[in-house]
């Protein structure tokens, strides 16, 4: 498992292989190793380096970026602030919004959430779930028409991680986990 900080938990509640058996019982599914190794881990929790690149984003090619606010987790304390990031409300929440083939892991801070692939060819694939270009017709199954692959397994996500910044010149900065720097027009 890459190693990652968590700068802010979501509870003080270690998830336990029964809280992902219940996850996974919910979701019909067997949830990818990687991803239940984070939970097991972590919890969720804000990243310190929390910036990733979309790539391929706008219909000219170029990439967007977006930020990890928090990956989801349990949180039990029933007044917590934190309970917007409990997993169990998410999907709750994402019931016939997302395609029942996506988890929802991880959110924005515009409000974006970030899927891992749990069914047929997504498994294990990381998604973007843009939700300005949602599809809001009752009766209708969820689209993919706003959603975009960003990486093709949650380790993959987890070392793409960088902390973003603009330079002088509007050019992108980035700086990843390992120290290295990419500069982006």
């Amino acid at each position: 498992m890459t190693k990652i900080y968590i700068e802010d938990e979501i509870s003080d509640y270690r998830i336990n292989h029964k809280d992902i058996k219940n996850i996974e019982n919910i979701k019909q599914c067997v949830l990818p190793q990687d991803y239940k190794e984070f939970l097991l881990k972590y919890n969720g929790g804000s990243p310190n380096f929390d910036a990733f690149e979309i790539k391929n984003y706008f219909p000219n090619g170029r990439s967007s970026f977006a930020d990890i606010r928090y990956f989801f987790g349990i949180c039990h304390e029933k007044k917590s602030i934190m309970r917007n990031y409990d997993i169990y409300n998410k999907i709750n929440g994402s019931k016939n919004r997302i395609p029942i083939e996506l988890l929802p892991v991880a959110c924005d801070s515009l409000g974006n959430v970030i899927c891992i692939g749990i069914k047929g060819i997504h498994y294990g694939k990381i998604y973007f779930w843009d939700h300005e270009n949602e599809m809001m017709e009752d009766g209708k199954e969820p689209w993919w028409e706003n959603i975009t692959l960003i990486a093709n397994s949650f380790i993959d996500l987890l070392n793409s991680l960088c902390k973003f910044e603009l330079d002088d010149d509007d050019k992108s900065v980035l700086t990843y986990q390992d120290g290295t720097v990419r500069i982006v027009d």
